[in-house]
């Protein structure tokens, strides 16, 4: 006989997507961005080695050094910063009981920012604007295609240009 409980477990979410197995931490975040998580903590439990993981992951003090010498030795060895963050939020979706152990990893992930700071792109390439203003300028709409060349230079979001 079944109780209550196992029901429960049972029964389709209201998604329809069955319940056994699944994972909720893992349903948190996108499936790259668990995996991004999960493989830049790896990285850096490999960096740590198999014998300090465990005494790094026993008190906040230690994983706050770890981390600090994890994220300077990422930057001295020319790793993108994007490891490093993801490494940082990685132990902290993982283990938040360390999230506040990591507030000296965060500045440094901030002196890495201003340190070099990341090129901002534009959304879509020049060429691609200007076809779909020439387009739409031959189609009769000139107040579209001028709406998108002035939004392309000057960074503007829809909101803005409205």
């Amino acid at each position: 006989m079944m109780d209550s409980r196992s029901r429960a477990a049972s029964a389709p979410s209201r998604s329809g997507r069955a319940r056994a197995g699944v994972v909720l931490l893992a349903e948190a975040v996108n499936p790259r961005t668990f995996k991004t998580y999960a493989d830049a903590v790896a990285s850096f439990k490999s960096w740590i080695g198999p014998e300090l993981v465990t005494t790094v992951y026993s008190s906040e003090r230690a994983m706050s050094t770890a981390a600090e010498m994890y994220v300077q030795h990422l930057f001295d060895n020319g790793a993108p910063k994007s490891q490093a963050s993801a490494m940082v939020c990685g132990v902290s979706y993982f283990t938040p009981l360390f999230s506040a152990a990591l507030k000296v990893a965060r500045k440094q992930l901030v002196g890495w920012s201003k340190f070099e700071p990341s090129k901002q792109r534009p959304p879509m390439p020049a060429v691609l604007v200007y076809i779909i203003a020439y387009i739409w300028a031959q189609r009769g709409h000139l107040d579209r295609a001028v709406a998108i060349l002035l939004a392309f230079d000057a960074y503007l979001r829809v909101s803005e240009l409205v």
